[in-house]
């Protein structure tokens, strides 16, 4: 950090401030703006996605272990009845 005098801080403050608000400097920020805001839509959609198809297989595991339940119940009523 640079140790200025009052005077110049605020004189380089206004020169800084002058500097980032030229006509170039305010293209490049939306330039950049726009980027960053489709960067984060696109992450998003990719941050969804995952919770959704993390929450499908969830349910299909869910399905495949109730329906291995009840073939095991099957399969034990089947044995005690044959016995």
């Amino acid at each position: 950090m640079q140790k200025l005098t009052p005077t110049a801080k605020r004189m380089k403050a206004i020169r800084d401030k002058r500097a980032a608000m030229t006509a170039s400097r305010r293209k490049k920020k939306a330039d950049s703006q726009r980027k960053r805001r489709k960067l984060n839509q696109k992450s998003l959609r990719k941050a969804l996605n995952r919770k959704v198809a993390k929450n499908l297989l969830r349910v299909q595991m869910k399905e495949a272990s109730q329906k291995k339940r009840r073939k095991r119940k099957r399969i034990k009523k089947n044995h005690l009845v044959l016995q």
